[in-house]
């Protein structure tokens, strides 16, 4: 595997060159201990990785990262590399098993190895790239960039491919979710396929501003303006990791440059039918000109307070579930009632969202006048019927509320 760059390249730093106006406010922003023990060679944003996702939470599981060929991903993808070969000169075994000619795998935040998941090497580093068969010429382009970067890094590259879409399909607004339900469910195949425990994906702290605004736009609750957690579980004994959801994304892409390495630039992240394209092309921008230049920073702090308040009322849903909650099946949840209709009306609504959650019930068509509906039909002591989206039958009787979805369908 090749050794990352060293900072700066091959000990060269030119007075006329980019590296004359390196930031040094994450250093500064260190403890002194860190600064005292990290390497001459690391870059600060390898730095800033290293703190935010310390290897030794990592290195000896198998990391899936998720690479599209733009900025961030390689960034991601380039950090992760040098962190990689760090712990090798350190001692730690961390070297990367080719499969074969362009394959790739890995992933995993934090967990520990277990013996009977899948017999999978420690420690292997592997890309993985989705094809979305949407842009043609292009998208085969960034797929070649993947492939051809990930064998010059030593890395393995897995690469997937989604159905062929039509033009309609493409200009329909849903197929921004479609094409992100692809993408993860691909991840998720693979994960399971190569025994990773983590996958890392390479959201910045820009996409989390993305997202608190758009939830504020779409009138989301305090769970929603919390934005994306930094790791949350896809699947059992599998997580997804965003370990650079505290950096800016002019700092992976002044990293790259740093590197001398390339990208790719997709050409749909201009097109004004996603909103989150609009988002960030017109209404961000606009923000930052007419009523905050620091919008992207309160946003970051607006969904900060939100997950600390979040966290708060999820440990009590989860106390008001164990209190209320008499019995549990696969496809039925039994509630004492007259208990679910003593705690306040916003605490009623997150425990029951939980439990549906944890059903595994769908959630896409609940939104908050249902979850209002169900929380008054827990609370009124009427006995009354009602059929929720993804068929789920919730009745109260007299001391109960019953929630229950068919098994044969």
């Amino acid at each position: 595997m090749l050794r990352h760059s060293k900072w700066p390249p091959d000990g060269q730093l030119d007075p006329n060159g980019p590296h004359r106006t390196l930031d040094l406010s994450y250093y500064q922003s260190l403890p002194p201990l860190q600064l005292f023990l990290a390497p001459p060679s690391m870059h600060p944003f390898e730095l800033r990785l290293q703190n935010d996702w310390p290897p030794g939470d990592w290195r000896d599981l198998t990391v899936l990262a998720g690479v599209s060929g733009g900025a961030d991903s390689i960034a991601l993808l380039r950090a992760l590399v040098a962190l990689q070969n760090e712990a090798s000169q350190d001692g730690v075994d961390t070297s990367c098993q080719q499969d074969g000619p362009g394959r790739s795998s890995g992933a995993e935040l934090g967990a520990r190895r277990t013996v009977d998941s899948v017999d999978s090497p420690p420690g292997r580093l592997i890309a993985a790239h989705f094809h979305h068969g949407l842009r043609g010429a292009d998208a085969d382009a960034d797929m070649r960039f993947v492939v051809q970067l990930c064998e010059r890094l030593g890395v393995e590259c897995v690469v997937g491919r989604a159905e062929e879409q039509t033009s309609t399909m493409r200009q329909s607004r849903a197929s921004e979710e479609t094409s992100r339900d692809a993408r993860y469910q691909f991840l998720i195949a693979t994960a399971h396929q190569v025994g990773a425990r983590y996958v890392a994906v390479a959201h910045t702290a820009d996409d989390q501003a993305e997202t608190v605004l758009h939830h504020v736009v779409r009138g989301a609750g305090l769970a929603g303006l919390a934005g994306m957690p930094r790791a949350r579980e896809l699947a059992h004994g599998l997580a997804l990791a965003r370990p650079l959801l505290g950096a800016r994304r002019a700092a992976a892409r002044a990293y790259l440059a740093d590197l001398g390495q390339t990208f790719r630039e997709d050409s749909s992240n201009r097109d004004s039918v996603y909103t989150r394209n609009r988002l960030r092309n017109e209404l961000l921008p606009a923000l930052a000109a007419d009523y905050n230049p620091q919008i992207i920073d309160a946003l970051l702090r607006l969904g900060a307070l939100a997950a600390d308040a979040q966290e708060l009322i999820a440990e009590q849903a989860a106390e008001l579930l164990v209190r209320c909650l008499s019995h549990r099946e696969p496809e039925r949840l039994i509630f004492h009632a007259p208990a679910l209709a003593a705690a306040p009306r916003h605490l009623l609504r997150e425990a029951l969202i939980a439990a549906w959650r944890e059903q595994g019930w769908p959630m896409g068509a609940m939104g908050h006048s249902e979850w209002t509906d169900l929380a008054e039909l827990a609370t009124e002591p009427t006995p009354r019927k009602r059929i929720f989206p993804g068929e789920v039958a919730a009745e109260r009787t007299a001391d109960q509320l019953v929630l229950s979805k068919p098994t044969n369908r």
